[in-house]
């Protein structure tokens, strides 16, 4: 049942990403559920979710995708994948950085993730640990952001390390909607 479905979805989103960056993702579970509406489509993967492409790897119990219907400049409409959230045991790898989080939340738009719950990133720059943990693929950036402690644990070296706590409110506002009052 697993290779079935992720032939099936290969081959859609394989299409989707086709017409955008033409890098591949392959995403294979045990279950999967697809709703269809008119404006978007979300997929609902379940149970050893493992989604790979190009570049990037990730793993999880729990696989959310959210594709919006789009028209391009031909006027035909194509589907973008416009969010990825991983639920129960995370774990990733991009490049040179992996991480893990009880959730993540990616905006494939913005190049933006972000891990929440126990979440810890570890690259060449060094290991950074919070409650959530953004990344700005584009900068490689990392912002923590914790109610208790947040750790960042930074190698000697030559590196500029004012890169590590940028971020994009806009891409914020999207991830976590208005700010909570506490």
């Amino acid at each position: 049942m697993k290779k079935f479905f992720g032939v099936i979805i290969y081959l859609f989103i394989g299409i989707i990403d086709n017409f955008a960056d033409d890098i591949h993702t392959m995403v294979t579970s045990e279950h999967v559920e697809i709703i269809d509406c008119n404006e978007e489509t979300s997929f609902i993967f379940s149970d050893k979710v493992h989604v790979s492409s190009e570049d990037f790897d990730l793993t999880s119990d729990r696989l959310e995708v959210l594709l919006k219907k789009v028209k391009d400049d031909h006027v035909q409409v194509r589907p973008k994948i416009e969010k990825l959230h991983a639920i129960g045991n995370v774990c990733f790898s991009q490049h040179n950085r992996s991480g893990h989080a009880n959730e993540a939340i990616v905006l494939p738009k913005d190049e933006v993730m972000c891990l929440l719950g126990e979440a810890e990133i570890t690259d060449e720059d060094g290991t950074a640990k919070g409650d959530k943990l953004y990344l700005d693929k584009n900068t490689r950036s990392i912002k923590a952001e914790s109610r208790g402690r947040s750790v960042v644990l930074i190698p000697q070296g030559e590196k500029s390390t004012d890169s590590l706590f940028k971020s994009k409110n806009k891409v914020k506002d999207r991830l976590e909607g208005p700010e909570d009052e506490e």
